[in-house]
């Protein structure tokens, strides 16, 4: 590739890159390059076609039409928006009254006679005889780019082994700091094995790229062999400037796109500071409370984040295509379909947290799981019980079973544990209702005050039903203590010869199942009381 077309090229890239479509129209400027003259200096949008693509469109017509050959007669004719250049009749190039320079006071006759005049000069030079000292002056051009490139592909290697080592050396630096863990060093190494790859990517990147631009070169270079390389140098601009092209425009919705995020990440840390502080107390709400701080800051965060994707969606690049449009019904029919049950898991979530039905350090019975609550997820509540396990109960199965919470409403002497035995009607019941008290008394950790207490909840067809109520302070401790109760229940009814069986009958007994007057207390020294009516 020859000087005009890198100097094109590079201008090119650019103007692209900034974005010309924004900057004022005297400073969208694209000079138009021939082997090295420049032809004209491009400053009109026509079209639709900005100064740019005109000359990348131009530099490959007139290479053409020059290579080809023929008689080369520069001629111009006047057009509805300006006046075409022509050779040998065909069209190459229309320029419009804005591409002159309007500082400099020229006008379109000039800027077209000026263009005529370098177009017959660069014809007159191409189309002459193949002399030794054309083809020596090209073969030194191309040793020296061919120098140049060598010297570019022993930088970039060069480079390339200062950045692998730089990488080596702060992975041997962080292996020394950082404690030796399974999970650290596999990220550790992950990070530095995407850096490896990056870097050979772009090395090699940049190599492709500078032996294509080399190989170019070395064609444009020749006569015989220039048509190849005008038509390899064509496409890469016509690829790049597109590129770039793309890029520019993507470059203001990428840029809305950066400040929504950056905005939305700011009032995501200010909510949570604001709710950082309502949990240590600091700042008191007679709506919003310690526990429901948690869950409203969470929910917080997320509309903010949901609303900051659907206000950048329209200025993703290629928001607009049928692929994004795709995807959107592909994502949406996902959502519908696993939505009721989803919708359903947060609305629980969102019940247990804001009525206050269950709070984080509650001992709750749910089901047949019994522990303390450790926290209140959006779809699960993980409570853990007094054998170290950690149970996931669903949301939904909470609201819709009957749930025990034996913390929320203890009152100042504690909750009340419960102890049934049935027993038969040839036992007194006085009797049992002193060896349950006196098992109460012998149990740790139940209360004196208020005093134990016996009910006698049903008389059924066999046995009596005795239920012995008893306070306790620290609700998490029911199960060990309730173990103890059992355990001196059964002492007390050994210790008194008194059998813990609920009767059954096949056959009316022989005898009636009563207890007599004299045993009416349970013990045959005690003063019986009168009968009624005695």
């Amino acid at each position: 590739m020859n000087e005009s077309f890198l100097w094109l090229f590079l201008i090119s890239c650019s103007l692209t890159w900034a974005g010309e479509s924004n900057l004022d129209p005297i400073h969208r400027e694209v000079p138009l390059v021939i082997h090295g003259t420049q032809v004209t200096v491009l400053r009109a949008t026509l079209f639709g076609y900005t100064p740019g693509e005109r000359a990348a469109l131009a530099y490959r017509r007139l290479v053409k039409l020059i290579d080809v050959g023929g008689p080369g007669v520069v001629g111009s004719r006047v057009a509805n928006d300006g006046t075409l250049l022509t050779i040998d009749g065909a069209d190459v190039l229309l320029l419009a009254p804005e591409d002159a320079d309007r500082l400099l006071g020229e006008t379109i006759t000039e800027a077209v006679s000026r263009a005529q005049s370098a177009l017959t000069k660069i014809i007159s030079e191409e189309q002459g005889p193949v002399t030794h000292e054309r083809l020596l002056s090209a073969g030194l051009k191309v040793l020296l780019v061919t120098g140049i490139f060598i010297v570019a592909v022993m930088f970039l290697m060069m480079m390339r082994r200062l950045l692998l080592n730089g990488v080596r050396h702060l992975q041997k630096r962080r292996s020394e700091i950082i404690f030796n863990r399974d999970v650290e060093s596999f990220i550790r190494d992950q990070l530095v094995r995407g850096l490896t790859w990056t870097i050979q990517v772009i090395i090699w990147a940049f190599g492709i790229l500078g032996g294509y631009l080399w190989l170019t070169w070395c064609l444009s270079a020749f006569p015989l062999t220039r048509d190849v390389g005008n038509e390899l140098g064509g496409r890469l601009l016509s690829f790049v400037i597109g590129l770039m092209r793309g890029v520019g425009e993507a470059i203001p919705g990428l840029a809305i796109v950066l400040f929504i995020v950056v905005m939305t990440g700011f009032l995501s840390h200010v909510v949570k500071l604001f709710f950082v502080r309502i949990e240590t107390r600091r700042i008191n709400l007679g709506w919003l409370n310690q526990n429901t701080a948690v869950p409203t800051r969470r929910i917080t965060i997320v509309v903010l984040w949901i609303f900051a994707i659907a206000m950048s969606y329209p200025y993703l690049p290629g928001s607009g295509s049928d692929a994004f449009k795709g995807l959107s019904v592909f994502v949406g029919v996902l959502v519908s379909l696993g939505g009721a049950g989803l919708v359903g898991q947060v609305a629980s979530g969102f019940i247990l947290t804001y009525l206050g039905i269950i709070r984080v350090g509650d001992y709750v019975l749910v089901g047949n799981v019994e522990g303390v609550v450790a926290s209140i997820g959006i779809f699960n509540t993980r409570i853990e019980t007094i054998f170290n396990e950690a149970m996931s109960v669903p949301n939904v199965f909470i609201l819709t079973n009957t749930t025990t919470n034996l913390t929320r409403f203890p009152g100042q002497h504690g909750v009340v544990v419960q102890a049934t035995v049935t027993i038969g009607y040839d036992v007194a019941w006085r009797q049992i209702h002193s060896l349950l008290l006196a098992a109460a008394k012998r149990t740790t950790r139940l209360q004196e005050h208020p005093a134990p207490y016996v009910q006698q909840r049903a008389l059924s067809d066999f046995y009596v039903e005795y239920h012995l109520c008893a306070y306790l302070l620290n609700p998490v401790e029911r199960i060990p203590v309730m173990s103890q109760l059992y355990a001196e229940i059964q002492d007390q009814f050994n210790e008194a010869g008194v059998q813990i069986l609920s009767p059954h009958y096949m056959h009316e007994p022989k005898k009636p199942a009563v207890v007599p007057r004299d045993q009416w207390l349970g013990m045959t020294s005690a003063v019986v009381p009168q009968a009624p009516g005695q």
